[in-house]
């Protein structure tokens, strides 16, 4: 659809991404307000360093090393869970209601000779709700968040537990990703004008819902550092492989860092 002479049609994602930020933003504050409150004001859990690898999804990419720092603690309210971070609102269950953000890095550009002429695909930048529940054997994490540029969604759940092996701890893990039709065509779907100028098939993703597995561990090193360090595997289904931009059916992902642990 074509946008009328005033930007109307442009005007509505805009005013529902800030709504999403400033919804965010207000309810951190309050939940620093209440953490100061309490007097609780201690970071506890692991602060580090590392490299995140990922393997690349798009035709002519490679797998990305990057350097960053990494957290999996709390702040009073405030949490952080690698690549998630967030606010504890209300009791649930054995956990709380959650209001999350998501750092994330499935886009790419369109600078490398099999993707020419097409247009670059940002990252997402999913916002919403979530919950993490103690469970008998493990820990369940439940997420379902909105992503304003692409007007897409993602809901998630991941299962993981605990093993020891002497001073070695391994998280097996086990999950669903399920990404609307929206999120899937911002990433990997070809338009009409698209394939019109480039020459490409036309391609208009449906949803896309995949499994996941992996594995984290956590080694001893000196007092309370710690060498972590995790994989993960996704399945990708047909709504992502069929597409003429996709050139993997699976895709790695891991990390490598270095940890210090606050209590």
């Amino acid at each position: 659809m074509r946008c009328p002479p005033r930007p109307a049609c442009l005007a509505d994602p805009v005013r529902r991404a800030r709504a999403h930020v400033v919804a965010v933003a207000v309810a951190l504050a309050a939940g620093v307000g209440a953490a100061a409150a309490q007097g609780d004001t201690r970071f506890v859990g692991e602060l580090g360093a590392g490299v995140f690898a990922a393997q690349a999804v798009a035709r002519g990419h490679d797998t990305q090393y990057t350097a960053m720092p990494y957290v999996y603690g709390e702040y009073g309210r405030w949490f952080g869970r690698v690549d998630t971070f967030g606010l504890k609102t209300l009791p649930l269950g054995n956990g709380h209601l959650e209001l999350v953000a998501r750092f994330n890095t499935e886009g790419f550009k369109a600078d490398r000779p099999p993707l020419t002429g097409l247009r670059n695909r940002s990252n997402p930048t999913p916002l919403g709700l979530g919950t993490a529940q103690g469970l008998p054997f493990g820990r369940l994490f439940v997420y379902a968040m909105y992503d304003p540029s692409s007007g897409g969604a993602i809901a998630e759940a991941t299962f993981g537990t605990r093993v020891q092996v002497g001073s070695l701890k391994l998280y097996p893990l086990l999950g669903v990703e399920h990404r609307t039709a929206a999120w899937v065509n911002h990433l990997y779907g070809v338009s009409a004008a698209e394939a019109a100028s480039t020459g490409r098939r036309a391609y208009a993703a449906p949803a896309s819902t995949v499994a996941v597995t992996g594995l984290a561990a956590s080694w001893p090193v000196a007092g309370r550092m710690s060498l972590e360090a995790q994989w993960r595997y996704l399945w990708l289904d047909g709504a992502i492989t069929d597409s003429p931009l996709a050139a993997r059916t699976g895709q790695h992902r891991a990390y490598l860092v270095l940890t210090q642990r606050f209590d």
